[in-house]
């Protein structure tokens, strides 16, 4: 998925605007969907129902495309959205810089909900399986006998967590009767001081399963 500065992070964070090298993956979704820069003439809409989120770097807004956007645009969007600030460069296209989606918005739950309501659907008729980047639960936390560097790290911890669910429950409160039946996230913990560990975190790409799974069809 990523290749390595020849002098490793440290370049990244003096050298680069990313701590490591995403272009491998960028040509992986080259190589899984067709590299429209050389094909530019095969067009089409996704035959999917889709909505890909990503960050404008430059001005700060987020951005949400969906099936009705051309085949070139799409690769353009999911090489954005899988392009996490700090990790990776941010991706260069329509003579603007973008990130994933996620620098702005955790997870975007009311488009898709949107989506189906104009399509006829009624609110209870609507199910929603959601993938967030955090555990969806928080356990107890004893800060009577805990220093300040455990309670800053509970604190982060607290933060991650409802920033992850930030976009379901503010869908929860705007959609009472839509079913949402699935709300799957990792259950390890951001506490451990392990490098390894803490690389590996940055480096976990949940949403890039999502994106080819959704668009597998392309």
């Amino acid at each position: 998925m990523y290749s390595n500065y020849n002098f490793g992070i440290p370049e990244g964070y003096i050298f680069h605007d990313g701590i490591v090298n995403g272009y491998p993956m960028m040509e992986i979704i080259d190589e899984i969907f067709g590299n429209q820069t050389i094909f530019p003439h095969d067009q089409k809409n996704s035959k999917k129902k889709l909505n890909i989120g990503i960050s404008n770097v430059v001005n700060g807004t987020f951005v949400s495309f969906n099936d009705n956007f051309k085949t070139r645009d799409l690769l353009h969007v999911l090489k954005a959205s899988v392009s996490y600030p700090g990790v990776f460069s941010p991706y260069e296209a329509w003579d603007s810089s973008w990130f994933s989606g996620s620098a702005i918005w955790g997870i975007d739950v009311s488009a898709p909900i949107l989506r189906c309501k104009a399509m006829g659907f009624e609110e209870k008729d609507i199910v929603i399986d959601a993938i967030i980047d955090s555990d969806k639960s928080i356990g107890e936390f004893d800060a009577a006998n805990s220093n300040a560097i455990q309670v800053g790290l509970r604190s982060l911890e607290v933060i991650n967590y409802y920033t992850a669910l930030d976009g379901v429950i503010k869908a929860q409160r705007a959609f009472p009767d839509v079913q949402f039946r699935n709300i799957i996230g990792p259950t390890d913990s951001w506490k451990s001081w392990n490098p390894d560990t803490w690389m590996r975190k940055l480096l976990n790409f949940v949403p890039i399963v999502s994106s080819f799974s959704l668009m597998s069809n392309f």
